[in-house]
């Protein structure tokens, strides 16, 4: 039987010395070994995929918000623009509505046309339930909805009733007055 043996060589260590925290000792680690990468710990890794989580839900939250926010102004502003333009088929037939607005959720919303009892009674108010239907339906989509009401001013009628079915918003026309150089004081 054939042997082989080896020179007797002395192996240097080096004195790299790793401390966990958990045992507080020191590793001694021989000088023909040496860490390639100092990598990372679970510790460190799972602390990092925490952080990232955190910063990522509190992004994403406000990127949600932000786009809520956003589509909920488009979408009172597509109201009032719908509450003009369906304010024009009444002052075209010479009345004067008063308007109440009632936000039921960031995309649905209500309109409410109280109308003199005169023009309730008209011969027009069929031709009005039209014009609103039309409007409700031309502007109806996933992120938005309309309803229009309209509500005769009868004797006794209250408006502190429509205030607590929540149309507590109302609206006020914005008429630019004309100035007149001429009109000034001296």
């Amino acid at each position: 039987m054939n042997s082989i043996s080896l020179p007797h060589t002395h192996v240097m260590q080096k004195q790299l010395h790793y401390t966990y925290p958990s045992r507080q000792s020191a590793i001694v680690i021989p000088e023909n070994w040496e860490r390639s990468d100092p990598g990372f710990t679970s510790d460190e890794v799972i602390s990092a995929y925490e952080i990232g989580k955190e910063t990522g839900k509190n992004v994403q939250q406000h990127l949600s918000q932000k786009m809520l926010y956003e589509q909920f102004t488009a979408n009172v502003a597509l109201a009032t623009k719908i509450a003009e333009e369906y304010s024009t088929f009444f002052t075209d037939l010479r009345t004067e509505p008063h308007i109440r607005l009632r936000i039921n959720s960031f995309s649905s919303f209500d309109l409410a046309f109280v109308l003199s009892e005169a023009f309730y009674n008209s011969k027009y108010l069929e031709a009005a339930y039209d014009a609103a239907y039309d409007l409700e339906q031309s502007h109806a989509s996933d992120m938005f909805s309309i309803f229009i009401y309209l509500f005769p001013k009868t004797k006794g009628f209250d408006i502190s009733k429509m205030e607590a079915d929540g149309f507590n918003i109302f609206y006020e026309p914005k008429i630019k007055k004309p100035t007149h150089s001429s009109c000034s004081a001296q």
